[in-house]
């Protein structure tokens, strides 16, 4: 292969590659360019082994950007109140992922995020950096998800008879905001009254509120809200609302009368970006 102008075979091009370091993902692609140009010339070949020489070095390098990768501290706050607010979705169709569906609950935050416009998300193409963006969300809903149940499970340790202890819906769904952007609606007391009987099922059955922030792999709490989610889901829009309605009033009954110091915002009022994010959950 002296004359960079000559034609060379198949044989002489895997030789004169045999000198280069490249991935095996390039190595493929040379041999196909020998296999599809056998009248090209040699400078031709050398010139596809220099950019996949090239084309290696640059995936060698994202990929270490990628481990390095983190999200600026804007976005993961951003990340962690969208994560939040979609946990006290009174929308919400589940709390953990749902086996089988083909998509996530973090999934489904990004994509609410890519079409509300927030700044900084890495693009869908890198998988490397969208895994982190996961990572984040992810535990964010898993902190959220113990910190729902956990603001629960101490209201039913107070002794029912004694008012002064009892939490009312009101009171007890604005533990459960906290700091976060969610608003109080009429729809997320009666969720977080269901909530609370679900709890109040559970602990009878032996369910404990134990368990660590950050952790819930080994807590059965959500997958039992989940399953009741489920099962309602099969009803009528009408017969699901009735129920809600009817553990809400027993809810009322048992811890008092709603708090009407504590503002409640109408579904109307709700921030546009709030009102996606419940759409999203819904589906």
């Amino acid at each position: 292969m002296d004359d960079p102008a000559a034609p060379y075979t198949r044989e002489q091009g895997r030789e004169f590659k045999r000198h280069k370091n490249l991935s095996s993902k390039s190595h493929g692609d040379s041999d196909i360019f020998l296999d599809v140009n056998q009248e090209s010339y040699a400078s031709l070949y050398q010139l596809l082994l220099v950019s996949l020489q090239c084309r290696d070095f640059l995936e060698v390098i994202k990929s270490d950007q990628d481990k390095k990768y983190r999200l600026t501290e804007t976005l993961t706050k951003t990340c962690q109140d969208y994560s939040n607010v979609a946990m006290l979705s009174p929308k919400a169709k589940s709390y953990r992922n749902i086996k089988d569906s083909g998509t996530t609950i973090a999934s489904t935050i990004v994509t609410a995020m890519r079409t509300l416009g927030i700044a900084d998300l890495p693009p869908t193409m890198e998988t490397g950096r969208c895994a982190v963006l996961a990572k984040v969300i992810g535990k964010a809903l898993t902190d959220q998800r113990h910190h729902i149940k956990c603001q629960i499970f101490l209201t039913l340790a107070v002794n029912l008879e004694k008012d002064k202890e009892k939490v009312d819906i009101a009171k007890l769904t604005r533990l459960c905001i906290g700091t976060s952007s969610a608003k109080a609606t009429a729809g997320l007391y009666q969720r977080i009254a269901f909530m609370r009987e679900v709890a109040v099922e559970y602990k009878k059955g032996g369910g404990s509120a134990t368990g660590k922030a950050g952790d819930d792999s080994k807590d059965d709490f959500w997958p039992v809200v989940d399953a009741k989610l489920l099962v309602l889901a099969q009803v009528t829009p009408e017969q699901r609302q009735l129920h809600f309605d009817m553990i809400y009033r027993d809810d009322l009954k048992k811890y008092g009368a709603v708090d009407n110091t504590i503002p409640v915002t109408p579904v109307k009022d709700l921030d546009a970006w709030l009102v996606s994010m419940n759409t999203a959950m819904s589906k």
